[in-house]
């Protein structure tokens, strides 16, 4: 399947988070807008996490967002935060945390910090690219937000 396809099937709910996607968004130019994937459930309903694309007056950036329902902090395995733009998949090399260096503390909401995966605004079709990976339960999904379209 060429990559070109990837980002249209997302917003069908074919590719990246199960069931019914919200339609593409769009941010005209100036304004400030961002969509979200459903959320995926780690451990039953206990820890949940979306992915996410934001769009300002001068930025485009990509996070995944986490909730933590458990008396207990929870640390992820690991955590990817990348993008998708007109199709083309790419990497924000800081968007990278391993081995449990992400904290989702007990009974809390957190997101990736913005400066960890953003880029200057330019109009383009956005989507963030978000993979999550936890040993308890054995666990790897990857989501993507709908389109973010940015003019």
């Amino acid at each position: 399947m060429s990559k070109l396809l990837v980002l249209p099937l997302a917003i069908v709910g074919v590719v990246g988070s199960p069931g019914v996607a919200s339609a593409a968004v769009t941010v005209p130019p100036g304004a400030a807008g961002h969509t979200c994937s459903e959320y995926q459930y780690v451990n039953g309903l206990q820890h949940y996490w979306q992915a996410c694309a934001w769009a300002d007056y001068r930025y485009v950036w990509f996070t995944a967002n986490f909730g933590n329902t458990g008396s207990s902090d929870w640390r992820p395995d690991t955590v990817y935060v990348n993008y998708i733009k007109s199709g083309v998949s790419y990497t924000c090399y800081l968007g990278w945390w391993q081995e449990g260096s992400f904290n989702v503390p007990a009974n809390s909401v957190t997101s990736t910090p913005r400066s960890a995966c953003v880029l200057t605004r330019v109009p383009g079709a956005y989507a963030a690219d978000v993979h999550i990976n936890d040993s308890n339960p054995n666990y790897g999904v990857t989501a993507h937000s709908p389109t973010l379209q940015v003019q």
